[in-house]
């Protein structure tokens, strides 16, 4: 049987907007990932003066209630604290032990990633499908 594809696509999304939205059914078609966690982020670590967490879920939920294969996630939200994206993969793991997991991000995110904590681990956890 065949792994389940899951894409995860993270962010502040203070607003999420269209072009989230685009590159996640983009992602998914392209590399016919079966569907795609859209994780807000809880309390980022690099950022400050961001709209309330549970506000941006909301809009999370909005924008993404009339896209197929589109699901909200609130595993960042839920944790509590600051959560580094290698935290989230190791809890969406344990969650989906039997599924392949794709990280989306923009090509801007790119070159940021070698500072991204566990920067390693997060490479072994996950594919990461670059958007332009």
């Amino acid at each position: 049987m065949a792994k389940e594809r899951i894409g995860i696509m993270g962010g502040t999304f203070d607003p999420i907007h269209l072009g989230h939205i685009e590159m996640a059914k983009a992602a998914m078609a392209e590399s016919k990932l079966d569907r795609v966690l859209v994780v807000p982020s809880g309390n980022p670590p690099h950022k400050t003066g961001i709209t309330p967490a549970e506000d941006r879920w909301k809009m999370v939920c909005a924008a993404c209630a009339l896209e197929n294969g589109l699901e909200p996630c609130r595993v960042e939200i839920d944790r509590g604290g600051v959560i580094y994206t290698v935290d989230t993969l190791s809890i969406l793991k344990e969650n989906y032990p039997k599924a392949e997991l794709f990280y989306i991000i923009g090509a801007d995110t790119l070159m940021e990633l070698k500072n991204w904590r566990s920067f390693q681990q997060v490479l072994q956890s996950c594919t990461f499908l670059v958007c332009p």
